[in-house]
């Protein structure tokens, strides 16, 4: 486990994961892509689905369920988190090893950091404004801030044990 200027991280397999591809749920198209986590707007307004067969995200209105936009981010994203305000959601693309930031006005990408390809979550830290990427291939945690344009690697730290995921404190003092 890795404590220090961010999340814990734990050697665990990761849970949450959406199966959206159904009828009678969220307009994602089916197909032989394999649709991974959903991000959801702390306004409520928005979901974004990622794709991981083509390389994309799609956007969901939620006040009538209705597909957006598909916003191509990078090869094989795997996970997706919201920014408070509402303003981002940034997708992990483990292929491309990018997070992808992506503006929920316009649904589309206005910038990218590199993390290092097989990156595999991410979580997002509101009181620092910061992201925490797990890399379990590499044996690291990476912090991205996302308070500048674009979003910028800060430290990359090394763990022990291949990390698959990652979770903050509870209102720890900083």
């Amino acid at each position: 486990r890795w404590m220090g200027d961010g999340p814990a991280v734990w050697k665990t397999p990761v849970a949450e994961r959406a199966d959206t591809g159904t009828a009678g749920q969220e307009p994602l198209s089916a197909g032989g892509n394999h649709h991974g986590a959903l991000a959801e707007t702390p306004d409520q307004k928005k979901r974004y689905g990622v794709k991981q067969g083509d390389g994309t995200v799609n956007a969901i209105r939620l006040v009538d369920r209705t597909g957006t936009q598909t916003i191509t981010t990078g090869a094989n994203p795997v996970w997706a988190v919201a920014r408070s305000g509402s303003a981002r959601i940034y997708a992990l693309n483990s292929g491309s090893g990018t997070v992808s930031a992506i503006d929920t006005v316009t649904d589309s990408v206005v910038g990218s950091a590199s993390v290092g390809a097989g990156a595999n979550y991410v979580v997002y830290d509101g009181s620092l404004n910061r992201l925490y990427v797990t890399h379990p291939v590499a044996n690291t945690v990476t912090g991205v801030t996302v308070a500048t344009h674009p979003p910028a690697v800060v430290f990359t730290r090394p763990v022990a044990g291949a990390p698959t995921d990652a979770a903050l404190p509870p209102s720890a003092p900083r």
